[in-house]
């Protein structure tokens, strides 16, 4: 199967979270890192509302246009501020105009095309 997760790099992404009480939110997030076979790896550089969220509720859901069409992704956050992952996000390039608070690192357990209605991964 073609590994629709892995086109998320370096692309932006709309996240969607909720509080621990529903109420959603929604932003675009540059995403720094696909990590194989099922992992996304962001930056928090101005995240309140959303790294609130996390925080009371892990699961996110997100969505990306490729040129095969539109996909949604579901999973579980995790919140790193210090360890690998925080390190190769303070590395990155792509923050050099920012000094990142945490990385969000996100393990997507379902994908859908959207085009099509139906679940194509993992």
């Amino acid at each position: 199967m073609r590994n629709f997760l892995s086109r998320t790099e370096g692309k932006v992404v709309f996240l969607a979270t909720a509080s621990g009480s529903g109420k959603p939110n929604v932003v675009s997030v540059f995403v720094n890192f696909f990590i194989k076979p099922n992992k996304i790896l962001f930056s928090h550089n101005m995240l309140n509302k959303t790294l609130r969220n996390l925080k009371e509720n892990s699961r996110v859901a997100f969505a990306l246009q490729t040129k095969e069409g539109w996909f949604q992704f579901k999973g579980v956050a995790s919140i790193f501020k210090e360890g690998k992952y925080f390190e190769k996000i303070k590395t990155d390039p792509s923050n050099k105009d920012y000094s990142p608070k945490s990385a969000i690192l996100i393990e997507v357990k379902e994908i859908f095309d959207l085009d099509k209605g139906k679940k194509v991964g993992p």
